[in-house]
């Protein structure tokens, strides 16, 4: 049985999840704005059960939201709701932060040193977009580097919340010189 290798092959719910959660990452569907089974089945050219399960998926990352005969929104965070990421990021990350400093291996601090350096490069460039992305895969390397998976899954659930959320590339630039730590 150790043969057995992960599958490779991605099915369209992945895909059609990918996609959505890009495009509501990028701004390009808007907090607030509906998003339909029929209409995002067309743009996606596939048929509405990925679609369909896209939105559970992205429901459960707290990027949507679905009311019983109102269909499907994206999420628009709240004052309240960003405070309360912000600071369950911080317990999560105060946790995350000593945990990586005992197990990271040479591989998880080389994987560090290289975001760190795209980051310095994207911030040269004023690529702003970037900046942000790779914020949010150093924040996942550090999770990585912790090796403690109840830890990296309590993450998960609120990274694309906290990806969502106002994070301004001044913060990130600011984070950036304390990333340069590692």
């Amino acid at each position: 049985m150790n043969s057995i290798g992960p599958a490779t092959r991605r099915g369209l719910a992945d895909e059609a999840t990918d996609r959505i959660r890009a495009a509501i990452l990028s701004g390009e569907i808007s907090p607030g704005e509906k998003v339909g089974e029929a209409e995002l089945s067309r743009m996606l050219t596939v048929s509405r059960g990925p679609v369909r399960e896209a939105l559970v998926r992205l429901e459960q990352e707290g990027l949507v939201v679905s009311e019983w005969h109102k269909g499907t929104t994206v999420v628009d965070l709240t004052k309240s709701d960003v405070r309360q990421l912000a600071t369950l990021r911080v317990a999560l990350e105060q946790m995350a932060a000593p945990e990586a400093c005992r197990e990271a291996t040479r591989e998880d601090l080389r994987r560090l040193h290289d975001i760190v350096e795209q980051m310095q490069s994207a911030r040269l460039r004023g690529d702003d977009n970037s900046l942000v992305r790779l914020d949010v895969e150093f924040h996942d390397a550090i999770y990585q580097a912790a090796h403690h998976p109840r830890l990296y899954a309590a993450w998960t659930t609120i990274r694309s919340q906290v990806t969502l959320g106002p994070a301004a590339p001044a913060s990130v630039v600011r984070r950036l010189c304390r990333h340069r730590r590692w």
